[in-house]
């Protein structure tokens, strides 16, 4: 009787522990990235637009979109 016991307190524990993490997961990724103009030259103090798709292996299937805003320093 004590080892059922055991094990389920054990088991119930790891399916806590497994929910507790799968929940702090984030959406979405972090990244960096440098903007170039078309000589090569930082671009600086300037708003730009990013787009990242996640394909299938086909890439004619979209997993993944995000399009995000931001001010170059």
């Amino acid at each position: 009787m004590r080892i059922i016991f055991k094990r389920t307190m054990i088991l119930a524990a790891a399916l806590l522990l497994g929910a507790a993490t799968a929940k702090s997961q984030p959406d979405g990724f972090s990244y960096q990235a440098v903007v170039r103009d078309s000589k090569g030259e930082l671009v600086s103090n300037t708003k730009v637009g990013v787009r990242i798709t996640l394909t299938d292996e086909s890439g004619k299937t979209v997993m993944y979109r995000e399009t995000q805003t931001a001010l170059t320093n």
